[in-house]
């Protein structure tokens, strides 16, 4: 099985709350999701069980999402 990676958008206003889109793949299977509401809301290849252990990671690790997202530039991200 291929290494699980994740990618964190920046933080994305939308309807007056602060959205990050959250990508979970590793290479066979894709899971797309959204803090804080901690729902994946579309994926590929993922069972429900591995689902809902994906939506506990994004509930637990808020803090650690959060932290990454600030990060993020998106400016330098399109320049890639």
């Amino acid at each position: 099985m291929d290494e699980l990676k994740m990618t964190v958008s920046g933080i994305v206003p939308k309807d007056g709350r602060q959205n990050i889109y959250v990508v979970f793949e590793d290479g066979k299977r894709r899971a797309e999701g959204c803090v804080p509401d901690c729902v994946i809301t579309s994926s590929t290849g993922f069972s429900e069980d591995e689902i809902k252990m994906l939506e506990l990671y994004m509930k637990q690790e808020q803090d650690t999402i959060r932290a990454l997202a600030k990060d993020v530039n998106p400016i330098k991200a399109l320049m890639k």
